[in-house]
């Protein structure tokens, strides 16, 4: 059962930053950064990997409604990888969702199937603060995809700081002094 002193709005927060990290970049990149994949390192332009993460955050909304997430029942729209104001208009839309979440921890159930079997999906127990920590580790992971993917394009300037980086080696690197 979930902890239900929890306060949900921390998590929240914590999402809707790296949301705003991620608005900060596709207001900086332009169309041709965000959809090239012509890079030798990397066979996915960096706007699947927005499309992705954006996916996940929605099936979570959705799923509030019966309680129940389905991360495999992803829209998957083509329309968030071909451009950023698309992109970008989607994330207003999920952060703005975020918002509305419940303050108070509840249970949900995540269906899953981790051999790809949709017909043999399993219900586990979860709770929103669980996929709540779920969608921010998976978002820093596909962030740092997008860095190096950056980084290939000659474009990490464009990045904001810290940008696909867990704030715990955020704080690991700030207490011995190692440079990213």
């Amino acid at each position: 059962m979930p902890e239900t002193s929890l306060d949900l709005q921390i998590l929240v927060q914590d999402n809707k930053q790296l949301l705003s990290q991620l608005d900060a970049l596709l207001c900086a990149l332009d169309d041709s950064h965000y959809t090239n994949n012509e890079s030798a390192l990397f066979d996915s332009a960096l706007g699947l990997h927005v499309r992705h993460m954006l996916d996940h955050y929605d099936c979570f909304i959705r799923g509030l409604a019966d309680k129940c997430i389905d991360y495999d029942s992803r829209e998957r729209d083509v329309r968030v990888e071909a451009g950023t104001d698309f992109a970008r208009e989607r994330l207003r839309r999920l952060s703005n969702a975020l918002d509305q979440l419940p303050r108070e921890n509840q249970a949900v159930t995540v269906l899953q199937s981790s051999s790809g079997d949709t017909a043999n999906r399993q219900p586990l127990a979860s709770s929103l603060a669980r996929e709540l920590v779920f969608l921010h580790s998976h978002s820093i992971h596909h962030q740092a995809s997008i860095s190096s993917l950056l980084r290939a394009l000659g474009a990490s300037e464009l990045e904001p700081v810290d940008f696909g980086i867990a704030p715990a080696t955020c704080q690991h690197q700030e207490a011995t002094g190692c440079a990213r």
